[in-house]
């Protein structure tokens, strides 16, 4: 489980930045059946915040540190993204620090900084029953490796050399700490609005049962009432899968319409492309990092996902939502703690910053169903102020008449002949 994420110099973060997923102490105990576990970690985290205020560079900045320390995904190798508004010996580096949960009850902490070159430091302690252990550290002028064994040391070089992470360089060691820590960042699973709602490549393999289809036809079903099931259509020539077929009744026997995922509507598609994501993460416990969660889902969708995490009884493995949105009811929520709600802010200089909700600016706690009011007339932060959208007249529009003056608006101007010619063009 993530514990604690923080980061510094990246992109719109020109300061430091800190996300926290343990309860707060201002809050009252968790109420029977919501999902936080013995240590204090909380199951859900919601970013709110104007368009441009930052929700999506912290998404980001995670799956650096995550993808960039495994070596896989979009940042393989990673490089420093500093921001531009940064000053100082330290401008063009970005760092990264993560605090993870074991189920086991072990506790790991790393910590990632790069440089345009890729990683200029990084380092990994490990608490499991007494204080924190360091089990390896490097920057470029120091090199730490007395935690590991003589034949992980040497691949730790090798990584160095390639200016890999460590941990993606100890994927093949069998030390049980860097095997721990790595099937925790293995658990990270991202989600990104703007990439679309593929399925995923397996799909086929994943529903080739009846019982598989069956699964997805009720998930499905409980949103839009006229699914009656699932099919698959075995790949054409030329088709390099098979399709996906949304079976719909039409009230008439046997006349039920089979409609291939494709044809269905935009919001229909990202929820089958989310049963797959969900399914694993909810199974085998994980984090699903989801940016722009709403897009294309109703509001009471966007709160049953939510609530999915959130229940001690759907949720028994201690998976974890965080996702940024622009859905403001779901301040109003009963499932969503106040500590799980974090606001993100852009100065007009262009820095972003974060902070948790806990008190609104002033002080006070409004009321939960009074939230969304206070977030929307900018009491608690993290929204934006929207002015008059000023936009062009169209290209071959005539410009607006001005408005006559009071003066003249029901007056008769009395013109000789030929002014009135010059005035209309008549001959």
């Amino acid at each position: 489980m993530l514990r604690r994420f923080a980061f510094r110099n990246f992109r719109s973060y020109s300061k430091d930045a800190k996300l926290v997923l343990t309860a707060s102490s201002r809050l009252p105990e968790a109420r029977e059946g919501h999902a936080l576990s013995r240590s204090g970690v909380l199951p859900v985290a919601a970013l709110f915040g104007g368009n441009g205020s930052g929700k999506s560079n912290l998404i980001r900045a995670l799956a650096v540190a995550v993808e960039g320390a495994r070596g896989e995904g979009r940042f393989q190798y990673p490089v420093a993204e500093p921001s531009l508004l940064c000053e100082g010996d330290e401008a063009g580096e970005s760092g990264f620090d993560l605090e993870l949960d074991a189920p086991a009850g072990s506790r790991y902490r790393y910590g990632l900084s790069l440089d345009a070159k890729g990683v200029c430091a990084e380092s990994l302690e490990v608490k499991e029953r007494g204080g924190w252990e360091l089990v390896f550290s490097r920057s470029d002028d120091a090199l730490e490796l007395s935690g590991l064994t003589p034949a992980a040391a040497q691949a730790a070089l090798s990584g160095v050399i390639r200016r890999e992470t460590m941990v993606s360089a100890l994927s093949s060691v069998r030390d049980p700490r860097i095997r721990g820590f790595r099937e925790l960042l293995g658990g990270f699973r991202f989600v990104n609005s703007e990439e679309g709602v593929e399925l995923p490549t397996d799909f086929g393999r994943r529903l080739r049962t009846l019982q598989a289809r069956s699964n997805l036809a009720k998930f499905l079903a409980s949103f839009d009432a006229s699914v009656t099931g699932c099919g698959l259509e075995p790949a054409q020539v030329g088709q390099k899968a098979a399709r996906l077929l949304i079976r719909h009744g039409t009230g008439a026997a046997g006349r039920d319409l089979q409609l291939p995922v494709t044809e269905e509507s935009a919001g229909t598609r990202r929820m089958v492309s989310l049963y797959f994501v969900l399914s694993d993460v909810l199974q085998r416990g994980g984090v699903l990092v989801a940016d722009g969660l709403n897009v294309g889902l109703h509001p009471l969708l966007t709160r049953e996902i939510a609530r999915l995490f959130a229940s001690a009884q759907d949720n028994p493995r201690g998976a974890q939502l965080l996702f940024s949105t622009q859905d403001s009811s779901l301040l109003g929520f009963k499932e969503l703690r106040r500590d799980e709600i974090w606001l993100v802010e852009k100065s007009p200089k262009g820095v972003s910053s974060l902070k948790r909700l806990v008190r609104s600016r002033s002080g006070r706690k409004p009321r939960a169903s009074k939230l969304e009011k206070a977030y929307l007339t900018g009491r608690l932060g993290g929204t934006q102020a929207v002015k008059e959208l000023p936009l062009p007249n169209l290209p071959g529009s005539r410009p607006a008449r001005p408005n006559p003056s009071p003066e003249l608006k029901d007056s008769v101007i009395l013109v000789d002949e030929d002014t009135f010619r010059k005035i209309t063009g008549r001959k």
